[in-house]
């Protein structure tokens, strides 16, 4: 029976969370559970920094309903799996969330209410992992949550950023200017996007959809020759050119740990370039944390209301572990685990495996692990996921477990497979020399003999004075030692882990102790041939 709960409130501020906060407590109080506040997020967790709250007329938690901000605070870069620390006056992660785990079973909590975006509830389903219960409510502007349709604070930011556009509007049409309006949402377009609808942008430029600058010129051009003398334009932060990258303004903790890219000025650089082709005056503004800030729309405080609720409802029946969604506009729940990526040990247990390794490479945008897209096609009993690119080398079983390297038109007799590059050993010969370009890393790789056994190769690295890694010939040599006849490389870097038994037998170079959250993995429900 849950009597004592706790809240903490994680990530970047956001409109709506003292109306998430509210909604618990009065729920809690209804029940006769005591409700408590970890201050500034997991670092308040980490450090054991809570207060009570109550909603009585002395209360700390009354009148926060229109109340931008968090009373409890919050905090960023705070992931206690990957929490830096100094050290011999250096900055080293570590995992800490041991203590976290302590913290929470001494202060008697029965659940944990996380109150954040993807990073916060990969957190939240770890913790769940070593035994918390624990109930995550999607915050974030960027709405980017997965498994829920909307998230709390992004009805506020879009109206934000579609009222600074109306103002936009006049200033442009008074000047016969082209007006930028930058936007956040980091490598998600939702605002941007909508925003530009609700305030009549005429070009959108969102991370989806690599955008041609040239396109966007003359479209500004052929207004101009309707007799519009200005144009609107909405960028996302995260937007970038076709073949090009995203804009990044700093990057934070020399780029260790995790989510360490800071973006911006993406919407000065479309401004620049608009200005060259059109021959118009072009002048950006960045909206910035004028979207997060102040008092949330109805809209969100009656959303976060009902957000709030649902979780303390779903703690008094017992249903941990989940994550509150709006599903085909309901309130529903959903497993972090369907919410969140997974790491090889997660990964193992799901799928109930044995051995795995990881597979395919993927982009990293904001260094968690699964934050980005896939790179080629995955295939697994009919599913697929990704899109498949003829460049890569499919590493595939068959369905009569036979290692297929190459190009595969015919996926009917195909079980499994993955994409990457390059290919190590053809029919017996060795295809990369050195590097073959790929330099010296930490390296995944898996081959196949003769006599149909399968062999996955790992190798650590990017740890001086243990292992600095090795090259693609270095592992195509280690493979035909053992007779392999054919072999490629999976990702390697900090990706390389080997998860056997419910453990990791590798020394992984990613931060996170129990390295990186992947799209997808290699693994082995049943071991045919000797471990070694």
């Amino acid at each position: 029976m849950v009597k004592r709960v706790a809240i903490l409130a994680n990530g970047g501020d956001v409109s709506g969370f003292n109306a998430v906060i509210r909604a618990i407590i009065k729920t809690a109080e209804n029940n006769n559970v005591e409700c408590y506040g970890f201050i500034d997020g997991y670092r308040g967790l980490l450090e054991n920094n809570y207060v009570q709250l109550c909603t009585s007329a002395t209360g700390n938690a009354i009148g926060i309903l229109p109340k931008g901000g968090s009373i409890i605070g919050s905090s960023t870069n705070s992931n206690v799996f990957c929490y830096p620390v100094e050290e011999n006056g250096e900055t080293v992660y570590k995992d800490l969330s041991d203590k976290c785990v302590e913290n929470i079973k001494n202060d008697g909590i029965d659940c944990l209410f996380t109150l954040g975006g993807d990073g916060t509830q990969k957190s939240a389903r770890d913790l769940s992992l070593k035994g918390i219960n624990v109930i995550g409510v999607p915050k974030t502007i960027d709405n980017d949550v997965a498994c829920t349709e909307i998230t709390f604070g992004y009805n506020t930011a879009v109206s934000v950023a579609a009222e600074a556009l109306d103002r936009l509007h006049t200033t442009g049409d008074t000047h016969h200017r082209i007006m930028v309006l930058e936007v956040m949402g980091r490598y998600a377009g939702w605002i941007a996007l909508e925003s530009a609808i609700a305030g009549g942008a005429d070009v959108a430029l969102i991370p989806e959809i690599p955008y041609d600058i040239n396109k966007a010129a003359q479209k500004i051009l052929n207004r101009k020759k309707r007799g519009k003398q200005f144009s609107v334009v909405v960028v996302a932060e995260g937007a970038k050119p076709i073949g090009g990258d995203i804009t990044v303004k700093a990057v934070r903790n020399k780029g260790e740990g995790v989510d360490n890219n800071k973006l911006g000025g993406a919407g000065e650089k479309v401004a620049q370039q608009l200005q060259e082709l059109t021959g118009l005056e072009a002048r950006c503004t960045v909206l910035g944390y004028m979207q997060r800030g102040g008092s949330p729309t109805s809209f969100d405080r009656v959303l976060s209301t009902k957000y709030g609720a649902k979780a303390m409802e779903l703690a008094l029946a017992g249903k941990f572990n989940v994550l509150t969604v709006i599903k085909d506009g309901r309130l529903n729940s959903v497993p972090l685990e369907d919410v969140v990526g997974n790491n090889i040990l997660t990964y193992l247990e799901r799928y109930n495996a044995i051995l795995g390794v990881n597979a395919s490479g993927f982009a990293d945008y904001d260094g968690v692990g699964d934050g980005g897209e896939i790179m080629g096609l995955s295939y697994s009993e009919g599913e697929s996921w990704g899109t498949y690119i003829d460049t890569y080398n499919t590493i595939a079983l068959d369905k009569d477990n036979k290692l297929i390297i190459g190009n595969i038109s015919d996926w009917s007799n195909i079980r499994d497979g993955c994409q990457f590059n390059p290919a190590l050993i053809l029919n017996g010969e060795k295809q990369v020399e050195g590097s073959a370009g790929w330099g010296i890393s930490p390296r995944t790789a898996i081959g196949q003999r003769e006599d149909g056994a399968i062999l996955i190769l790992t190798i650590d690295g990017r740890k001086p004075g243990y292992s600095l890694g090795a090259t693609m010939e270095d592992c195509a040599n280690e493979l035909l030692k053992y007779d392999v006849v054919n072999a490629a490389a999976c990702d390697g870097g900090s990706s390389t882990i080997m998860g056997y038994n419910g453990e990791i037998i590798t020394r992984c170079s990613s931060p996170q102790d129990g390295g990186r959250y992947l799209p997808n993995a290699i693994l082995v429900k049943k071991i045919a041939w000797l471990h070694f």
